[in-house]
This record gives C-alpha cells, sequence and structure tokens, in this order.
C-alpha cells in the first residue's frame, strides 16, 4: 500500500512471491518453474541485508519480541530457502536444491531453523554426490543434538546412520 515503511513493502513482496511459488508448485501450474525462480532470484540479492540486499531486517529486536510476546523472532531467510530447497528438489534440481539450502543467515539470533537447514544439507549433499559436504552438515547437526530430548532422538540416531552408511564417524 502506499505509504508502507521499506520493511513492510519488503516483507510482503517475500511472502507474496513464497506463497506464489509455493501454490504454482502444488496445483501444477505452467509457471511453477518461473515463479520459483522469481523467489529464488529474490532470496539469493536479500533481502534481510545479509547478501548486499537492501538494508531492512525482517526481525524486530530479540530482547523486545521475547519481552513482549514470548518467542524468538525469525525472518523469511530463515524458513524461505528451506522451502525454495524443496521445491527445488521436487523440480529435480538438486544442486539448485543444495545450493538454497546452503543459503542461511549467520547471527546469533536468527538460528530457529538452523538445525533444519543442515539436516537437509547433509541429506541434499549425499544425494548430489558431496559426500564431505554431508558429513560436516550432519556432524554440525549433531553438536546441536548433543543431548537430544526424547522426541528428537530418532532423528538424531538417523543422522548418525547416514554419517555412517557416508563412511565417516559421528
Amino acid at each position: 500500500m502506499p505509504g508502507d515503511s521499506p520493511a513492510s513493502l519488503t516483507t510482503n513482496t517475500v511472502c507474496a512471491a513464497l506463497l506464489e511459488a509455493k501454490l504454482s508448485a502444488a496445483s501444477g501450474a505452467a509457471d511453477a518453474a518461473a515463479a520459483l525462480a522469481r523467489l529464488d532470484t529474490l532470496m539469493r540479492s536479500g533481502p534481510g541485508g545479509q547478501r548486499n540486499g537492501p538494508p531492512i531486517s525482517f526481525t524486530l529486536s530479540p530482547a523486545y519480541v521475547r519481552s513482549s510476546v514470548g518467542v524468538s523472532p525469525c525472518g523469511f531467510e530463515q524458513f524461505a530457502n528451506l522451502e525454495i530447497a524443496r521445491l527445488r528438489e521436487r523440480q529435480g534440481d538438486l544442486r539448485g536444491a543444495l545450493s538454497a539450502v546452503r543459503r542461511r543467515p549467520y547471527s546469533y539470533h536468527l538460528s530457529d531453523y538452523l538445525a533444519s537447514h543442515l539436516r537437509e544439507e547433509g541429506r541434499l549433499a549425499a544425494l548430489s554426490g558431496d559426500t564431505a559436504g554431508a558429513i560436516a552438515a550432519y556432524r554440525h547437526y549433531l553438536t546441536l543434538h548433543s543431548d537430544p530430548e526424547p522426541a528428537v532422538r530418532p532423528a538424531v540416531e538417523a543422522v548418525r546412520a547416514e554419517i555412517a552408511k557416508l563412511g565417516g564417524r559421528p
């Protein structure tokens, strides 16, 4: 809308591109590949200032958000690249999927989806033939889950098994 802040415009643009790509893929639309390409380009060129994008942050101050609503802030960069990876993999583009999942912000307060990124990175790297990259991502995942809660233990054990299949030690 006219008068919206730059942050709001950026958030709305990314949200619309993400929804368009997912809907197009789910419905089998003829323009699904083009919609995904637009989203992928948007995420590669920004949008949170992490990679030469506009200097707009998707998140509020972590202290403010945690104190006012009790949750961790999360920006589109946290999950949009995971969605791009999933959509690219469905298209049969493993290298594109791996590239997307490896695109993640590195910041003390932007780690809500780090374990998911690492698990997917390991899986996609293994499928792409990047054994060393798969083992490294899986080991990082295991480091984050050094003492997993019961609900996560099966996933952790599965990652350990994948490392063993790849010839590495957890």
